[in-house]
């Protein structure tokens, strides 16, 4: 990748040249004729940095969408057909982040007392016309949606911070005011660059070189005119801007509205659990079967392997999807492995009540054995398939091409990927399948890596729906309830602020704001942070927090930070975090707590957005709805499953779950304090 063509900025975006039609325009002449015409105005030497001839605008702005003839980002690329590139990835996109740090730049440090939101720096959701210009202002942003601040390495870059998500697809407008100082001179105040005032003016630009900008200045008079309604004098403003946030629910809502019921086949007798793991009990009985989904993402060839990480949905002309566009076409439809477990003994007259149960990365559906027999004692089924990109491995007697799936015609979804070392990592096959999950986030093409995780909400809302299509064995299709674990958790929560089918919800040890959260994890971060490094961009630099930028900003709408509120919304939800601190026991190191640079990154922040509460005790009455955020003080991220960092953590977790999801979601019972934070 060019990391130094990643055109989000901490310094400097590409701009396309879009001002007006004519692609013959000189902006540097135009600039110089400013200049004279500011010839009697004593320049600044702080500004608010704004020369799109030099390739520095604000991030995101909505200049980057003019010219564009199907509602996404225009930017000027080299290979258009290279999505590899992420400035060709936000190309696809009919808007920007709605969680992405938003930031401009000074010639001068910046004082931080100065930014001050709600006075020197204004953020305003407005209303726009077709060609962007803004037409009203519907309310602004106070310090509880978005935060000021100042950043870079020579502290001259201010940074919005959203602190809950923006609308989608809605228009902002950012205003930044001459109270604005300099540390090195507390009596200066910022002024205009010289570009801003050729665009600034109320005078038409009707000469010279200058006129090509007339269409810019006049978008700028009505940011203006906006501002100077909402208290701020036109004469105070150093620099103004537009952007247009993404869509981010219609592609999915139209998956979901457009999902069908399939056909769950599974084996009529299952096999004790004890069988398939003599740690197990065999308390229940585990099936083997198949679900038929559509795949909106690509399968690979034979010929083409590499079709599988390199495509992503699109709609049904070739075209990308937008909320203009929003019906992706599947390209084939895959026939997957899943597990039932259901309890060893007679089913009620409704059939079992069931629990969908979502893996976590590089994990597969075989973790579900570990909560089966469980659920089994609560009365309750269990089923579980893959994740996109997951599977049981070659080896194991649970894969999909051994005898007890072989009724089925199943595939295991690593699709026998060999594009990569697995001892050392390095591209290029060695004869060996590569791991489950190795290909799910995909950083080198990151439509794919978006469309996994929305791949994988679309897998779950077939799943749900079909369940009152199993014949093998008696399930009660209205009484469902869902688990996830880590990844699980995380694409769980976008299908369940889709799906109402589903009652309650245990997420463990899940997160949000996907981008920091990978670099910020104690797991995956210094893998990622390597190969970002021998990219060009290591951590801290301009380069790497612009790649973080892009990242997010393309894989918004798969992201659950977009559907957190939503899901808690429609289900009860009992959350369940590893915060460490007794007898030395780390934080989760998979799934950060928080991030301190990035407040929508993380497990807190989702539990914000989510609206829970923490749990200290046993909570409900097993008659009404509960949801709350449980915090473990030992353990770690794998507890839910394994036992290894702590017993008393896992038989906690498990009795949780197993207790919530037999009450309906009405119930969070805590049994054992001593694993748990109870606020002392």
């Amino acid at each position: 990748m060019k990391y130094s063509r990643l055109i989000i900025s901490l310094v400097a975006v590409l701009f396309i040249g879009a001002c007006s039609d004519s692609s013959d325009f000189d902006f540097e002449k135009a600039r110089q004729e400013a200049e004279e015409a500011a010839a009697q105005t004593p320049g600044a030497t702080f500004e608010a940095k704004f020369d799109p001839g030099n390739q520095i605008i604000p991030f995101p702005n909505n200049l980057l969408l003019l010219g564009s003839e199907d509602g996404t980002i225009n930017i000027s690329v080299d290979d258009e057909t290279n999505y590899a590139d992420p400035q060709v990835a936000l190309n696809a996109l009919d808007g920007f982040s709605t969680t992405a740090p938003i930031s401009t730049t000074f010639s001068q440090a910046i004082d931080p007392a100065s930014v001050i939101l709600g006075d020197t720096v204004r953020v305003f959701e407005v209303s726009a016309s077709a060609e962007g210009a803004v037409t009203g202002v519907v309310g602004e942003l106070n310090q509880t949606q978005i935060a000021a601040t100042v950043t870079g390495e020579t502290g001259n870059t201010l940074v919005l911070l959203p602190l809950q998500p923006l609308k989608e697809s809605s228009t902002y407008m950012v205003v930044l005011t001459n109270g604005i100082k300099n540390t090195a001179d507390p009596a200066s105040i910022a002024d205009k660059s010289v570009s801003y005032y050729l665009i600034s003016g109320d005078t038409p630009l009707t000469t010279g070189a200058a006129q090509a900008l007339e269409p810019l200045r006049q978008l700028t008079a009505t940011y203006h005119a906006a501002a100077n309604a909402n208290g701020v004098p036109a004469n105070n403003i150093v620099l103004s801007w537009t952007f247009t946030t993404q869509s981010i629910s219609p592609i999915l809502q139209a998956v979901y509205d457009a999902s069908d019921a399939g056909t769950i086949a599974v084996s009529p007798t299952g096999v004790p659990s004890s069988e398939l793991n003599p740690a197990l009990q065999g308390a229940s009985l585990i099936h083997f079967g198949s679900l038929t989904v559509p795949y909106y993402q690509t399968a690979p060839t034979d010929d083409n392997p590499q079709q599988a990480v390199n495509g992503f949905w699109k709609a049904a002309n070739g075209g990308f999807l937008t909320r203009f566009n929003p019906q992706p076409v599947a390209t084939s439809e895959q026939t997957i492995p899943l597990l039932l477990s259901t309890p060893a003994g007679d089913a009620p007259g409704a059939g079992w009540p069931v629990v969908i149960f979502q893996h976590g990365i590089t994990q597969d559906r075989s973790n579900m054995l570990a909560l089966a027999d469980g659920m089994a004692a609560a009365g309750l089924a269990v089923i579980a398939i893959d994740l996109p990109m997951h599977g049981v491995a070659p080896d194991s007697p649970l894969n999909a091409a051994n005898e007890q799936f072989a009724p089925f015609g199943a595939t295991e979804r690593t699709f026998g990927l060999d594009l990569i070392n697995n001892d050392s990592r390095a591209a290029g096959g060695d004869g060996v399948t590569d791991p489950s999950g190795t290909h799910f986030y995909n950083l080198s093409n990151l439509l794919n890596a978006r469309d996994n995780l929305r791949q994988a909400a679309s897998d779950l809302m077939t799943l749900r729906k079909s369940i009152g299509n199993v014949d093998a064995v008696p399930l009660d299709a209205d009484t469902v309830g869902f688990i996830g674990h880590s990844l699980g958790g995380i694409t769980g929560t976008t299908f369940l602020a889709f799906d109402d089918q589903v009652g309650p919800a245990s997420l463990a040890m899940p997160g949000v704001g996907l981008a920091r959260l990978l670099a910020g994890s104690a797991s995956f971060g210094p893998i990622i942070n390597a190969g970002l490094a021998d990219q060009g961009a290591p951590e801290g630099s301009v380069e790497y927090e612009s790649f973080l930028t892009v990242a997010q900003t393309v894989i918004d709408s798969g992201d659950p930070v977009n559907f957190s509120t939503t899901a808690a919304g429609k289900h009860p939800v009992h959350l369940m975090e590893v915060v460490g601190g007794s007898g030395g026991s780390l934080s989760d190191q998979v799934i950060p707590n928080a991030i301190n640079t990035a407040p929508l990154s993380g497990t807190e922040p989702m539990i914000r957005l989510m609206g829970l509460d923490p749990v200290i005790s046993t909570t409900g009455n097993g008659s009404a709805p509960v949801s709350g955020a449980v915090r473990f003080i030992s353990g770690d991220h794998g507890s839910i499953l394994n036992p290894a960092a702590d017993a008393l953590v896992t038989v906690e977790m498990q009795t949780q779950v197993a207790k919530f999801m037999a009450s309906r979601g009405t119930l969070i019972e805590v049994n054992d304090t001593s694993v748990i934070d109870i606020g002392e």
